[in-house]
């Protein structure tokens, strides 16, 4: 069964550059996932005169494919038998899943007997003169895997070029899913002949999870997964379609959600009214990547804590636990915090700032009320600078800085690597990984220049996308981009060279030379908008994957091999603070759990850890601390609830002090802190106010002592 998922998953992934609506004739009209591909000897003309031909064309991947992948796996061959044996099982089934269309169903779940539910999955391919072939290596491959008693049946059948593999018992229906009107005008909308389609029933897939529940033992399932599909909205989610093809040389992509207003919970977000230019104008022209959004965080947080409430009355009070933990560690409670932030967001990547990298990234957020973020921001890098001085060790220091360039106050947090900063412009918040950056988008702000909207690779992009109004858009001049990052991705190419060493020829050209790319590239660009129906996404680019090519992935090998030797002497120190924060991000979360514990418990606290464990949702891992060589046995993990908590009293890296204490217990008394045996240089100690300080090992002697 193994074998068979994992060959069905790398049929699944093969297509993808000739991944439509194909055979949707032979798919029941009950599907609830639908997934279509063309195969890359019938993509049709479209395809011939592409980007993504011509960039194909010009490398070594149909030799990869076709001579140097199956050359590996006779190599492997040679010293694993098993490895050969799925190999030579992956060539006679990737190649026609590649060429001929093909498609993936599921009918759902099948619960006429709980105990053993039945699914209804097909995998079909119209692999013409291939299909006698294919339908055999399907049947080796089933008759070889081994057979568990219960599991669905699985069945091949080969009718006219057309090969079915088929788990459970789908009730492949003479009605076709392409007879479905909410099918074809969902598909139709986007692309008229797609390359790929990706469909998903969003009512019969809550139909199938209703049904579940029912099925299940559960009351507690029974009672709360109403609850969760009110909280979530998803009653309001009618249906998901994604399609893909060519429109001249360019590929475009549409996808669509059909979830009528009003909506509710989590498709609440899908309403988005249109981003403002004064958004967009904040983007300079010289950006190289974009984009622009809205993003409310006050209704994200308010629609967490309701529906979060609806499933779980007591949710609620522990979501304002938390909250009010996090705000007492900020020093502002986090409400008040984002309260100030506007709904429109914006980044960009621009060379004259930040260099073409996306670590130069300046992201951008237009305020409601400037004059109450400098405020609350200012408030609260004080409560961080006091957190952090409380969480570290007295050897380290780590705080949020401010310094002055011309009149503009950046303030940042001085860590190594990179250094986060912000600054307050206007009405407007400029956020990059280094005060530099932000500096000079604050300068560049300043000049009053040109924005994107002056742009002519943008302009045109934007306008290939139609004239509705966005709530969101993205835009990446590949062309200027590609030249930053063909190094880099030349060496990731040539991993394929390892080949050479074990003796097999390997593809030289899967990159194409940057000459004969360069022509084949073009800026891409997205958009989406919401209306009463549902949420809308439109994008186009010059080839499918042309923008991971130019993504954030350009810093060179050398900067990175540079950026090692420096790092390298500090490594183990690093790794020994990673665990002491680690120690004492435990200890929080011990601290919570003792908090929850006394709210439902009249005040009081826990008896020792193991009454936190086992009425908490809380794992074993927080007991044990990563500065020690503890390690919980897997039969332990594997039992039931009391063994795991007498484990975790005997076996703990922390001392619980709490026993006797409740809710009134003075913010200074000592609650638990790590074992002092069992680690060197200091320990992590809990306080009756919840946080945590590090110690060193006098100290911490003396604090307990008192």
């Amino acid at each position: 069964m193994r074998r068979l998922l994992f060959i069905v998953v790398t049929v699944l992934v093969c297509p993808f550059v000739a991944t439509a609506q194909p055979l949707a004739d032979r798919v029941p009209d009950d599907a609830i996932v639908y997934i279509g591909w063309q195969g890359s000897t019938t993509v049709g003309e479209a395809y011939e005169t592409s980007h993504l031909k011509a960039v194909v064309d010009a490398t070594d991947w149909k030799d990869a494919v076709t001579r140097f992948l199956p050359q590996v796996m006779r190599k492997l061959g040679q010293q694993d038998r098993n490895a050969a044996e799925v190999g030579s099982y992956i060539a006679a089934i990737v190649k026609p899943m590649w060429e001929h269309p093909g498609a993936i169903y599921f009918g759902g779940v099948d619960l006429t007997n709980p105990r053993q539910p039945n699914p209804k999955i097909a995998l079909f391919s119209k692999a013409d003169a291939d299909a006698p072939a294919l339908a055999q290596t399907l049947k080796d491959l089933i008759a070889k895997a081994p057979k568990r008693r219960g599991e669905p049946q699985m069945l091949v059948t080969e009718n006219e070029g057309l090969v079915t593999l088929t788990i459970g018992q789908p009730a492949i229906d003479p009605k076709p899913l392409s007879n479905v009107t909410s099918f074809k005008s969902a598909v139709s909308a986007g692309h008229k002949q797609p390359v790929a389609v990706v469909y998903v029933d969003g009512e019969r897939m809550l139909k199938l999870v209703d049904d579940i529940v029912a099925a299940e033992r559960n009351p507690q399932a029974k009672e709360q997964w109403p609850a969760i599909r009110e909280a979530t909205g998803l009653t309001g989610f009618k249906r998901l379609v994604w399609t893909a093809g060519f429109d001249q040389k360019e590929w475009v992509e549409y996808a669509s959600i059909e979830a009528p207003s009003p909506r509710t919970g989590l498709l609440q977000f899908l309403d988005s009214k249109p981003i403002s230019d004064d958004i967009v104008k904040t983007i300079p022209v010289t950006a190289v990547m974009a984009g622009a959004g809205r993003f409310d965080f006050t209704a994200f947080l308010n629609a967490i804590r309701e529906g979060g409430s609806k499933v779980n009355p007591e949710f609620a009070q522990n979501y304002g636990g938390a909250m009010g933990m996090l705000g007492g560690m900020i020093g502002v409670e986090v409400a008040d915090l984002v309260e100030p932030l506007g709904d429109q967001w914006s980044y960009f990547v621009d060379p004259t700032i930040g260099g073409d990298s996306a670590i130069g990234v300046v992201v951008v957020n237009k305020l409601d009320d400037a004059a109450k973020a400098d405020q609350l921001f200012a408030k609260a890098e004080m409560g961080v600078n006091r957190t952090l001085q409380r969480q570290l060790p007295p050897t380290m220091s780590i705080q949020i800085k401010q310094l002055t360039r011309g009149d503009v106050d950046i303030h940042y947090l001085a860590t190594p690597i990179v250094t986060p900063a912000w600054a307050i412009e206007g009405d407007r918040l400029y956020v990059g990984l280094f005060p530099q950056i932000v500096a000079s988008a604050v300068a560049k702000d300043r000049s009053k220049g040109k924005s994107i909207l002056d742009n002519p690779a943008y302009v045109t992009a934007r306008e290939k996308l139609g004239s509705t109004p966005a709530a969101a858009i993205s835009f990446t001049d590949a062309p200027k981009l590609m030249p930053g990052t063909y190094p880099m991705w030349l060496v990731v190419s040539r991993y394929a060279g390892f080949g050479d060493v074990f003796g097999i020829d390997s593809p030289l050209m899967l990159i194409p030379p940057l000459n004969e790319l360069m022509p084949h590239l073009t800026p891409a660009a997205a958009i989406s908008w919401s209306d009463e129906k549902g949420w809308y996404m439109r994008s186009h680019s010059a080839f499918p994957g042309s923008q991971l090519l130019v993504g954030d992935a350009n810093m060179s090998v050398g900067t990175s091999a540079l950026m090692a030797s420096i790092l390298l002497p500090s490594i183990n120190r690093a790794r020994q603070t990673a665990n002491r924060v680690k120690s004492a991000s435990n200890l929080r979360q011990i601290g919570m759990g003792i908090l929850l514990f006394s709210n439902e418990n009249k005040g009081k606290y826990p008896a020792d850890f193991g009454q936190i464990l086992t009425t908490q949702d809380i794992g074993m891992d927080v007991f044990v601390s990563p500065r020690t060589t503890t390690d919980i046995p897997p039969e332990v993990r594997q039992s039931d609830p009391p063994t795991m908590a007498d484990w975790v009293n005997l076996n703990a890296d922390y001392i619980y002090k709490g026993a006797g204490m409740n809710n009134r217990t003075p913010a200074d008394a000592v609650v638990a802190y790590e074992d002092p045996d069992k680690v060197d240089e200091g320990i992590n100690i809990l306080f009756g106010d919840g946080h945590v300080e590090f110690q060193n090992l006098p100290q911490a002697m003396e604090t307990i002592g008192k």
